[in-house]
Formats: structure tokens, C-alpha cells, sequence
């Protein structure tokens, strides 16, 4: 494999470059299995939060992964503090 110019093979009697990286990808695919999630998207939401920054005129912008359930646009949601309680943002 050569990473820098774009190309994988799983044996000498292949071209090289001729996939690309096409061949390792399907080694992942084939090899790793995908993860399970254990909520389901009926469930009530759930974010896990990565980032948090302050904007004087947005407020409070959080990034996160969803873990569980689902959120639109409009939605009230409530912060868990470090201590446990709940509060509206």
C-alpha cells in the first residue's frame, strides 16, 4: 500500500493504483464489524456533548454526537449540570 499516492492491493498480481484504496476499504468493511447501538430513535434524546463555545449573539453553541432519540428544529431541550440537576438553557 502507498498512502501518499492513493493505492492498495491484497496481492502482488494486482495493478497497483488501479482501485485505489478501494481494496482496503473492503477489508474493513469485510473484517470490522459495524457498531451497535443500544438506544433506539423512539427513545428521548440524548447528546454527547464534545464542544462547548459561547457566541455574544447566538448564546451558548454545544457539538456533540446523538447517542439516542431524535431532535427538530424548535425543540425544547434540557441541560444536565455536573451535579446532577436538570435545567432549561
Amino acid at each position: 500500500a502507498a498512502g501518499r499516492q492513493g493505492w492498495v492491493c491484497d496481492s502482488l498480481a494486482n495493478i497497483p493504483g488501479k482501485d485505489g484504496v478501494v481494496p482496503l476499504l473492503d477489508a474493513i468493511i469485510k473484517h470490522i464489524p459495524s457498531p451497535e447501538s443500544t438506544c433506539k430513535p423512539s427513545e428521548s434524546f440524548g447528546l454527547a456533548v464534545n464542544t462547548i463555545q459561547t457566541d455574544y449573539h447566538l448564546g451558548r453553541i454545544v457539538t456533540g454526537k446523538v447517542e439516542c432519540g431524535s431532535i427538530k428544529v424548535g425543540d425544547s431541550i434540557k441541560v444536565l449540570s455536573r451535579d446532577g440537576q436538570l435545567s432549561k438553557p
